[in-house]
């Protein structure tokens, strides 16, 4: 296909087909989108394996869902993973998932509820004091309550949870992000 359209339009055509695979369920979210997409030919490749060795993670909402699976996927590139949860049984239970399925996994959980600013400020606390750097935070904590609900600082739970927390949390890691590790 290349060879007879060029670099420019094999690009357009992988735009359209993209384009059209976003537009439907079968596209967007199955193995067939999926690998289809990787057919394409300006979809880039998958990770190497280890690609995050030496690289921490912290993943909130990690104990379940996307979050947990997030987790999973991190930890078998390497990275150390920190699962951010409100539930520390659950996350426990999700770490000793990722150790059985990933071997040589570097997992632990971090107990924070992320719509609660003492509870963040106590697992950036926590987080400054154990791990010598953090290099990604992904924020993945959520909720939906039917009802309004106020956090234990009087926002809503559903911005506290999704903007509020988030972003102190970053704020008071973002120093820690990316520092280069020490000799010891």
């Amino acid at each position: 296909m290349t060879s007879s359209l060029g670099a420019r339009g094999s690009r357009l055509v992988a735009r359209a087909a993209d384009a059209v695979l976003e537009t439907s369920i079968v596209g967007s979210f199955t193995k067939f989108g999926l690998s289809t997409r990787r057919s394409l030919p300006q979809w880039p490749a998958d990770p190497a394996p280890h690609s995050l060795r030496d690289h921490v993670v912290l993943v909130t909402g990690g104990g379940s869902g996307i979050g947990a699976e997030c987790a999973r996927q991190l930890s078998m590139l390497g990275a150390r993973v920190l699962l951010g949860v409100r539930t520390p049984s659950k996350g426990a239970n999700t770490a000793a998932w990722i150790r059985d399925t990933v071997p040589g996994a570097d997992v632990d959980v971090i107990d924070v509820d992320v719509s609660d600013f003492s509870s963040v400020r106590h697992a950036a606390r926590n987080i400054v004091a154990n791990e010598l750097r953090l290099d990604v935070i992904v924020h993945n904590a959520g909720v939906l309550p039917r009802e309004r609900l106020d956090s234990n600082d009087g926002h809503e739970i559903t911005l506290a949870t999704h903007v509020l927390g988030p972003l102190l949390l970053t704020e008071l890691l973002r120093l820690r992000c990316g520092r280069p590790r020490t000799a010891g």
